[in-house]
């Protein structure tokens, strides 16, 4: 069911649509635009802003109503660059090498979580192994919305290599590359 947020005239605001042609803002980092009139209305559905009136009347009629007071509303944030399959306190190739996926799989789910509660919506994860993170992405729902690169393609015992994306040469880089599409990796 749709619902509505109502905001104060002093809110500081950033949001959008998640569609690129239908981004608005209405802070630029200086001046408020789009401003006119005491409150906005914003539609939310699904968790997503669907909407938003600048026009400053009441919302429809059977809409649940939150008003949100004087609030800053913020899109979620992206991170461009993660790697949900590390313990940030462990080290990565021990890892990588002695933990099974079920292992890896139960620390991503609480890395994913906690980045969802720290705002972030979006991560970007550029290396797991074993596509974990497409894995995480169909049964998890409780975490932001994972972009799952696959395992990192490198040379024979490059950077991440025991991640299993070894490669040399064009062939092998071609195979590689291929494997991952068949994956439905991004």
């Amino acid at each position: 069911m749709p619902r509505a947020l109502l905001l104060s005239a002093h809110a500081v605001l950033l949001a959008s649509t998640g569609r690129a042609d239908d981004s608005q803002s209405l802070f630029n980092g200086k001046d408020l635009t789009g401003w006119e009139g005491d409150l906005k209305l914003w539609s939310v559905k699904d968790g997503a802003i669907t909407g938003v009136d600048h026009s400053g009347a009441a919302p429809p009629d059977g809409v649940p109503l939150t008003d949100l007071g004087d609030v800053t509303l913020l899109p979620g944030l992206v991170d461009a660059h993660s790697h949900l399959a590390f313990d940030p306190g462990g080290h990565a190739e021990k890892q990588m090498l002695g933990d099974d996926d079920a292992t890896v799989l139960a620390r991503m789910r609480p890395s994913s979580g906690q980045s969802l509660r720290a705002g972030v919506t979006n991560v970007r994860d550029l290396g797991d192994r074993g596509y974990l993170a497409l894995r995480l992405r169909q049964e998890y729902e409780e975490g932001p919305h994972i972009v799952a690169a696959g395992p990192p393609i490198t040379r024979t015992g490059g950077h991440c290599w025991y991640l299993g994306g070894e490669a040399d040469g064009a062939e092998q880089v071609a195979r590689a590359v291929t494997e991952r599409a068949q994956h439905g990796v991004d």
